[in-house]
Formats: structure tokens, C-alpha cells, sequence
């Protein structure tokens, strides 16, 4: 049987079984997120609304989060050669960064929901809340796009060729960043 098997994956090119494993690690990762997801509605149901949006809202990192470690895992396994293999580990080093900024704005974007549900906006008259509802979204705006800044030039400073672009963005983020601090 092992002969057999040597025999048929000796015909396959080494990519495709790589490229194979990557693609039935990420499968595994997505049923096992569809799974978790399944049981941890089925556990919290209806009655905890601070649970259910949070789970929501972080569904697609916690997909991405499942898929990079299941990548994580077989890429040392597959057969590929050095070439492909940086590529894809470089590759692997960008979606995590990636992830790393979606998830900080995620969190912004919760935190400013979670503040702004003490004020009622329903109410004409209520310029306390429209006035936070305003300065938060304005916040929110400012601090999205800075992480956003960082988060491309972080991603551009893992190329050797634009490493110096890399840089340049993170100087303006600082200089964002302090601008920002000062008018707030």
C-alpha cells in the first residue's frame, strides 16, 4: 500500500501536494471555526446581548486569526522548495499584520459602541449625546485611519525594495499621531 501510495504522489509535482496541505489546513480551519461558531451560539443563545455583537463583529479575524495558524502549521510539512517557501512565509507575515490592524479597529469600533449605548439619540432635544456621537465617530475616524496608516507601512517595511516608503509612513503616523493628540 505504501508503495502504491509513493508511486501515485510520485507523479504529483511537489507544489501541488504544498499547495494541497495549505489548502485542506485552511478547510480544517474553517470548519473548525464553523463548528466553534455553531456551539458558542448554541451555549449563549439569546440571552446575552453584550456577547452576541462582540461575536459578530469578530468573526471574520477570528476566521482569518484560525486560517493563519492552520497555515502556520503545515508550512513547515509541505514540500516546497525555498523559494516558494519564503514567498509564502512572507506572504503569511503581511495577512498577520493584516489581521493585527483589523482586529485593533475592530476593538476601536466596539469601545466606541460600547461608549456611545449610554447615550440616547432618540431624544430631539438631547445635545449632550449628539455632541459625544459626533466626537466619537470624529475619534474613531481619526484613530481607524491612523492604525490603518500604520499598519501599510508596517506591511510595506517587510519588502526590502520599499522598506524606506515603510518608514516614511511611519513618521507621518507619528506626526498624525501628535497632531491629533494636541487638538483633542
Amino acid at each position: 500500500m505504501q508503495a502504491l501510495l509513493e508511486r501515485i504522489f510520485g507523479l504529483v509535482p511537489d507544489w501541488v501536494v504544498g499547495f494541497g496541505l495549505i489548502t485542506l489546513a485552511i478547510t480544517g480551519a474553517l470548519l473548525v471555526d464553523k463548528l466553534a461558531r455553531v456551539v458558542v451560539w448554541r451555549a449563549i443563545g439569546s440571552r446575552n446581548s453584550l456577547a452576541l455583537p462582540i461575536l459578530q463583529r469578530t468573526s471574520g479575524p477570528a476566521r482569518l486569526a484560525l486560517c493563519l495558524i492552520a497555515v502556520a502549521l503545515v508550512l513547515p510539512l509541505a514540500p516546497l522548495d525555498n523559494e516558494l517557501r519564503g514567498t509564502l512565509t512572507h506572504l503569511f507575515a503581511v495577512a498577520t499584520i493584516a489581521l493585527i490592524g483589523w482586529i485593533s479597529i475592530r476593538a476601536v469600533d466596539l469601545a466606541a459602541g460600547r461608549y456611545l449605548q449610554r447615550f440616547r439619540v432618540d431624544i430631539a432635544e438631547n445635545f449632550l449625546a449628539r455632541k459625544h456621537v459626533t466626537q466619537v465617530s470624529v475619534f474613531k475616524r481619526v484613530v481607524d485611519t491612523l492604525i490603518i496608516i500604520v499598519v501599510i507601512s508596517t506591511a510595506l517595511m517587510t519588502f526590502d525594495s520599499v522598506r524606506q516608503y515603510g518608514v516614511s509612513l511611519f513618521a507621518s503616523a507619528g506626526a498624525a499621531g501628535v497632531i491629533v493628540g494636541l487638538a483633542v
